[in-house]
């Protein structure tokens, strides 16, 4: 693509020969010819005294003497070439059979509004072209695992137009043939009228409601804006101006501007041909001239026009439910919500928040999933996830609800896991009505396709098939095996997994899980009024099928390993690499302050791992920390601690991650406690007025008892907590912990 230019002339990132073999003064150039004062910007953003913050920043950076005779920045020019380039890359750890084919063109910057309306134009060729793989995906016979073709930046002053194919193993060239032939109806055709007004529609619905919540707007959003608007030198509009803008140039964009994109930049000349996949001796690999072929071929057919049909007078919906009725109400002052039951049993929990101008969310949840299945039925349990939400809703396939949904704001999903099952909602407040369909139907029609199951699970088994053992497979593998410890309901994916999935089963369980409505407790948190939701709980929530049984999760033995197991895995790599990894639990007790103090253990520890492994020590590009607590089915403490490093380091830097487990447990500086305590005060302030924050809240009371919002559920705690809390909590759980350790290391004969 670079066509022999610097860019072509990269080494790979993180090669080991030459961070141990660079030349010190090649960096210390580096550093002084581009990172100078007239080639950098400060952005700063957020609740500040501009004044105090302006002098500070003088006071600190004017002090950078200007770099004298400084290198001018060059414009890399890339030449032309006329014929194609064919490149094959294998490597031993792909896993994928790939055809790309790139062609260059130029796109310099002018910072003009005719450019900005261009990328308007470009941008729907892409969706376009997204929807029209996405629907041959969705039908089921489509030849490729994945195909896309759009248009990208490459490099400064260039961009290209790109034809990205994935294929089953042998099947690379009837892959491509049906990636191209879809472009191909594009450029014999071009879309269709409707294609491009439904993308319009979506379009502005989702301009007019960003523009409803522009004070919305984060801090890091306006970071990256002004970082862009310096590296890219673009002037720097405001949201209004945008909204102004769109809703001016979007309507006059063409049928005919869009459809001629790939004749504009497809070309004959800076074509680059480039196929991946697994290095495997004796394989056949597509070549430049069974791509040409392919190409001539998908040229010279008569190919039939895309068909957008979708009826004018389908409904989402078509026969409305039988009305049921609200029997009680009551007031839950202690949140500013309000509780209802219905006449079928339903309790449905209500809070008004317009944190969100004009947005609601809907979530249903049951106790029960995946507990209450023996180990026989969890493949197919796991189907319900995997395989139905593919298969859209009621009389809608994929295709043509999305097609019925043109413009509407109105989403539902439903979610199996290992103790509860949900359903959930959200829209504009236009669209409230679309959005209680969608979660009634969910629980009355969901829809169920013979023949897509068949395509999906196919696909999967394809996917299995082209499976390559690669680091990351072994490692997953690996402690897959270790962390299941003989557990005969946590199965390995493999190919035996997916053909112990059943269809009928899986239809089945569906209709088990979401059968009686009553089961489950409803909220509802959003811009919307009381009378406004009435109405459409007494026809679509209280008109779901109910019964007076109730049902709650089943407890499952653990098998995760007792006491410290360590396990070392060996194996040959093309770049030697070791990876570490850490997983701890223990049963402590549950206190509000346990959990408080742990998740405050895990933030100082990251610090820790950061400044004396990452920064002082070099040995990693960071040491990740995860930690949680759970009280389903029982209540255990975890903690994950993970790092990639140079093979001969693995055992000092795991050796500095467990002298910080100890010393933790002795020392937590006072510095240490105010950072974490200051990051976690500003993270819950803007997190308090959200709906996903009310949403918990409710949730959590309900399921828990405890209330997420009162101050002695978190505010009070941190008041009062000390360096000594964390020292101690560390110590309860490094004490108890059961712990499994996994070193995967190269074979370094």
């Amino acid at each position: 693509m670079y066509n022999n230019t610097i860019y072509a002339e990269r080494d790979v990132i993180g090669d080991l020969d030459v961070i141990k073999n660079f030349d010190p003064q090649t960096l210390r150039d580096f550093y002084h010819d581009w990172y100078r004062t007239d080639l950098q910007a400060i952005v700063i953003v957020g609740d500040i005294d501009v004044k105090e913050v302006e002098q500070k920043v003088i006071k600190m950076f004017s002090a950078i003497p200007a770099v004298e005779n400084a290198k001018e920045r060059p414009f890399i020019t890339i030449p032309d070439k006329e014929e194609p380039t064919y490149i094959l890359a294998t490597d031993k750890e792909d896993q994928r059979y790939s055809i790309a084919i790139q062609v260059r063109y130029e796109n310099k910057t002018e910072n003009t509004l005719a450019e900005r309306r261009e990328i308007y134009v470009r941008n729907f060729f892409n969706s376009l072209m997204k929807n029209r793989f996405a629907e041959a995906t969705q039908k089921g016979d489509a030849p490729f695992m994945m195909a896309n073709v759009k248009t990208s930046g490459l490099a400064r002053g260039y961009s290209s137009f790109n034809i990205n194919v994935s294929a089953a193993k042998g099947k690379e060239k009837r892959a491509l043939e049906g990636a191209y032939t879809i472009l191909q109806e594009v450029l014999n055709n071009g879309f269709t009228q409707s294609e491009l007004d439904r993308l319009k529609t979506n379009l502005m619905v989702s301009l007019e409601n960003k523009q409803k919540n522009t004070d919305k707007r984060s801090s890091e959003s306006y970071c990256k804006a002004l970082k862009n608007a310096y590296l890219y030198n673009t002037s720097l509009s405001d949201k209004d101006f945008d909204y102004r803008f769109a809703k001016e140039i979007v309507p006059g964009i063409t049928l005919e501007e869009v459809s001629a994109v790939p004749h504009q930049l497809l070309t004959d000349k800076n074509r680059v041909y480039m196929v991946t996949g697994p290095e495997k001796e004796g394989y056949e690999y597509i070549t430049l001239s069974d791509i040409e072929d392919v190409i001539a071929k998908v040229e010279a057919k008569d190919i039939k026009p895309y068909d957008d049909g979708v009826s004018a007078d389908t409904r989402l919906l078509s026969k409305e439910p039988l009305e049921g009725s609200i029997v009680s109400e009551k007031k839950l002052d202690l949140f500013g919500a309000t509780e209802w039951t219905l006449s079928n049993g339903v309790k449905v929990v209500y809070r008004f928040s317009d944190y969100d101008k004009e947005s609601v969310s809907l979530k249903a949840v049951s106790f029960g999933g995946a507990s209450l299945y023996e180990a026989d039925d969890l493949p197919s349990f796991d189907a319900v996830n995997s395989f139905v939400k593919g298969f859209g809703i009621g009389e809608h396939d994929p295709i043509s609800y999305n097609k019925l949904m043109t413009g509407k704001t109105a989403s539902s999903s439903f979610g199996l896991g290992g103790y509860a099952e949900a359903v959930s909602g959200s829209a504009k407040i236009n669209d409230l009505e679309e959005m209680f369909k969608l979660v009634y139907m969910r629980f009355t029609q969901p829809r169920f396709d013979k023949e897509q199951f068949t395509n999906i699970w196919l696909r999967n088994q394809i996917q299995m098939a082209n499976k390559v053992e690669n680091k990351m497979t072994v490692i997953q593998d690996s402690l897959g095996v270790i962390l299941r410890n003989g557990n005969p309901r946590n199965k390995p994916v493999d190919l035996a997994y997916l053909k112990a999935m059943d269809y009928d089963r899986m239809i089945e369980i569906y209709k088990e899980r979401y059968a009686n409505a009553a089961d489950f407790t409803f909220y509802i948190v959003g811009d919307v009024r009381e009378e406004q939701v009435k109405p459409m709980l007494e026809k679509y929530i209280a008109s779901l099928p109910a019964s007076a049984e109730r049902e709650s999760w089943k407890k499952r033995k653990s098998y995760f390993p007792e006491g410290k197991n360590i396990h070392r895995v060996v194996l040959p790599m093309e770049e030697p690499k070791a990876s570490v990894m850490l997983r701890m639990k223990s049963d402590l007790k549950y206190s509000r302050e346990n959990a408080v103090y742990h998740s405050f253990l895990k933030s100082i520890l990251e610090m820790r791992f950061t400044k004396n492994i990452r920064e002082k020590e070099g040995g990693t590009y960071g040491v990740g920390v995860k930690s949680g607590v759970v009280v389903i089915p029982e209540v255990r403490y975890s903690m994950e601690i993970n790092f990639d490093c140079d093979p001969d380091k693995a055992d000092y830097l795991k050796s500095l991650v467990y002298k910080e487990l100890n010393d933790i447990q002795k020392n937590v500086s006072q510095d240490e406690l105010d950072k974490v305590l200051l990051n976690a005060m500003k993270n819950k302030a803007s997190q308090k007025k959200t709906r996903s924050y009310w949403m918990g809240v409710l949730q959590h009371w309900y399921e828990r008892g405890e209330n997420k919002d009162a101050p002695e559920y978190f505010d009070d705690i941190i008041e009062k907590m000390t360096t000594k809390d964390i020292e101690k909590a560390a110590k309860r759980f490094f004490k108890k912990a059961d712990a499994v350790e996994v070193v995967l290391l190269p074979d370094m004969e």
